[in-house]
């Protein structure tokens, strides 16, 4: 688990608009994801890494958040935990694709064409999948991007909030 607070990244970003052209997106609200270019860290600090049984611990270690459109998010790798306890306070919010960089290979490698437009198209307000899409779009990616693209291999992330 990789527990972080983000600040959302909304319309008022003056980047938004070159942003979603950029990833082929028009009906995002807010991104949420594991990609730390897309969503700063609060004050430049690092994230929490956790699991299951030290959760609780590591939440009452958290910072206070700045401003209310900063919020807590708990990021869970399905590699790593496929079967993850996630604590009641937590809601999920969908799933994202991200390279061994933590680089989301859904929301930062530009537009998905081919067998991956369809994926694009149905992502939620957030810019996540389902985790029935996710799982296909994780088979799909080298196969249109081919075996040379680093960005093509990914894990599946699972996005939480965590509630206040």
């Amino acid at each position: 688990m990789y527990l972080t607070a983000r600040n959302t990244y909304t319309s008022a970003h003056e980047s938004w608009a070159k942003y979603l052209e950029f990833v082929g997106i028009s009906k995002l609200t807010e991104v949420r994801t594991i990609d730390h270019s897309l969503n700063e860290l609060i004050d430049g600090s690092e994230g929490i890494h956790c699991d299951a049984e030290s959760f609780e611990e590591a939440l009452s270690e958290l910072p206070k958040l700045p401003s209310s459109s900063h919020y807590i998010q708990l990021a869970v790798n399905l590699t790593d935990e496929p079967n993850p306890t996630i604590p009641s306070k937590a809601s999920l919010l969908g799933y994202d694709l991200a390279d061994e960089t933590e680089i989301s290979s859904l929301l930062n490698c530009g537009a998905w064409e081919g067998r991956l437009a369809d994926f694009a198209k149905r992502l939620n307000d957030f810019g996540l999948l389902t985790l029935e899409d996710a799982r296909e779009a994780q088979r799909l990616l080298p196969l249109e991007w081919g075996e040379e693209e680093g960005h093509a291999f990914v894990d599946i992330w699972a996005i939480y909030q965590i509630e206040a």
